[in-house]
């Protein structure tokens, strides 16, 4: 039985480690957003293509190639790190486009999706993750209670 415990006990501390690390990874990600990390300029920009990607399971999705000028005149090229099928752009379309005019190679696409949903989902995992080991923990202390109460 002391085995079985110890073993549970590595599997738990595992796991908050994880959602500590996927916590601090949102973290660090909303850092490096041009919105948050200090002085961010706007732009506008135009997606001049659609990257196509596939994933594992062949499925494709479009990610838009953005061109813009900074606040310098320099033109800028990126392509978003988020993709969609369909396609939430078409060859054309002018987006906004924030950067940071120290780093004007980091710019993204200034919407919810692009700017806040990657670091969104990564701390809402760790968030689940922190949760189900509070309902293990609080299950384990509710059934050693009841063990001791009845033996």
């Amino acid at each position: 039985m002391a085995v079985a415990r110890a073993a549970v006990g590595c599997v738990s501390a595992a796991f908050f480690a994880a959602a500590i690390a996927l916590l601090a990874i949102a973290g660090w990600m909303v850092s490096r957003d041009p919105g948050f990390s200090g002085p961010s300029v706007e732009a506008t920009g135009t997606v001049v293509a659609l990257e196509r990607s596939s994933s594992a399971n062949r499925s494709a999705t479009y990610r838009p190639v953005v061109v813009f000028r900074d606040a310098g005149g320099t033109v800028r090229r990126f392509v978003s790190t988020i993709g969609s099928n369909p396609p939430d752009y078409a060859e054309g379309d002018e987006v906004a486009v924030r950067y940071d005019p120290a780093a004007p190679e980091g710019a993204v696409i200034d919407s919810w999706a692009a700017r806040l949903l990657p670091p969104a989902l990564t701390a809402g995992m760790g968030l689940l993750i922190l949760w189900l080991q509070a309902k293990a923990m609080f299950s384990a202390l509710a059934n050693r209670r009841r063990a001791r109460a009845s033996g």
